[in-house]
């Protein structure tokens, strides 16, 4: 799978720099073209690049329920969205899995919490 950095982080926190759908152009741009996203569409009136710097986040929108997305996005409020990007490139340039291309669970799929997906994102596979 490539690493696509002009795709992005989703308004949600899917990370679209690792979709395995070659052809999406990524979730903001797809949202800006008229996809019919209610969490794109709320982010997008509200003027943020992301749910995770709303102040009514986590609201009740199911999008924003997993626990990977809630990861990414608290890395993203630590860091920033940029160093969640540059992150996620290190991770996997060093064969951590995001997804596969049959759609089978990645490495940050089969963690068990939020934070065990947040050490993993922030440490890599070396984190005790």
């Amino acid at each position: 799978m490539k690493f696509r950095e002009e795709r992005g982080i989703s308004y949600c926190g899917l990370a679209c720099v690792l979709c395995r759908d070659e052809k999406c152009p990524g979730c903001a741009k797809k949202i800006t073209d008229g996809y019919d996203c209610p969490t794109g569409i709320c982010a997008l009136k509200k003027g943020i690049d992301g749910c995770y710097v709303c102040s009514d986040y986590p609201c009740g929108d199911k999008m924003l329920q997993g626990k990977r997305k809630q990861a990414f996005s608290r890395y993203a409020q630590e860091f920033g969205l940029q160093s969640l990007i540059n992150q996620l490139r290190i991770n996997h340039e060093n064969g951590i899995i995001y997804h596969t291309s049959d759609g089978s669970p990645g490495d940050y799929d089969i963690l068990e919490t939020k934070d065990e997906i947040y050490n993993l994102l922030r440490y890599g596979k070396n984190h005790p």
